[in-house]
């Protein structure tokens, strides 16, 4: 089996940068801890396999139909680079392709991945792994890595694992009339917003508002994904911050300003806290 799937190696350890592998010990002087017991992974990671250029395969049951390789029933493939399981995974030779199904876990180098399904295509020379309603963890940045929840998440040899669907750019601009107090005639706001996408668990969104009666107003709002939520009626664990600054009122010759924080966090499925300033 081993021989027959030498490309599926191929294929996969693309997605993953060669390093000495996963550091499964903690040392005092370490800066980020992936086993301190406050740190948690999405799940528990796995050593990669200690034969290079080769594949380990488990599964309760495996066939070949056609040019489908077809292996079912907890399936664990491991490479030098890479943990993949599944309860269903089929690997196709004619068109150097991979399908995932049930239960599925993936481990590179970085990220921890849990998903529904996960596909892998070669396309020339050009790999691309896409899972759907997948669970990720950028463990490999520590503590503070990317996490959450997403309906498409996909990765090249050239990018890292990115969200489909969203990107950076201008946001449709806002125009309203009010009128202030103590003055007879209308005045007008208008809004221009552009919106930052940092990576799949950070946002920035800036805009530039100006108004008739008060000059120009400079926003600024920061979104941090701390955790993805624990149960599905649950909100995402998340802080954000927002500040505004009006550099001179054109009512009062004053400098104004905002500044806000607030962080929504789930500490278990019964415990919720929220804190304002």
């Amino acid at each position: 089996m081993k021989k027959h799937l030498v490309f599926f190696v191929l294929l996969l350890s693309a997605f993953s940068i060669h390093a000495e592998g996963v550091k499964l010990t903690c040392t005092p002087y370490q800066p980020s801890c992936t086993n301190c017991p406050e740190y948690q992974t999405l799940f528990p990671i796995e050593e990669f396999s200690q034969d290079p250029g080769s594949l380990d395969i488990e599964a309760d049951q495996s066939e070949i139909l056609n040019e489908t390789y077809h292996l079912t029933g907890d399936v664990n493939l491991k490479s030098e680079s890479f943990v993949l399981s599944a309860d269903d995974v089929k690997v196709n030779s004619a068109d150097d392709s991979t399908v995932a199904s049930g239960n599925v876990r993936f481990q590179d180098q970085t990220y921890l991945i849990t998903s529904d399904s996960l596909s892998v295509k070669k396309d020339g020379d050009t790999l691309l792994a896409t899972a759907t309603n997948a669970n990720y963890q950028d463990f490999g940045a520590g503590p503070g890595g990317a996490n959450g929840y997403t309906e498409i998440i996909s990765k090249t040899p050239k990018y890292s694992w990115v969200l489909e669907g969203r990107g950076s750019g201008f946001l449709t601009p806002d125009y309203t009339q009010y009128k202030e107090t103590n003055q007879t005639d209308d005045s007008y706001r208008l809004r221009v917003p552009y919106y930052f996408n940092i990576a799949p668990d950070r946002d920035l969104l800036v805009a530039l508002t100006y108004m008739s009666s008060r000059r120009f107003i400079y926003e600024g709002k920061y979104r941090q994904l701390i955790a993805p939520k624990l149960t599905p009626e649950s909100d995402d664990s998340i802080y954000q911050i927002e500040a505004h600054y009006l550099p001179e009122d054109k009512m009062t010759s004053l400098k104004r300003w905002l500044v806000n924080f607030n962080q929504e966090l789930d500490l278990n499925t019964k415990t919720h806290l929220s804190v304002n300033y």
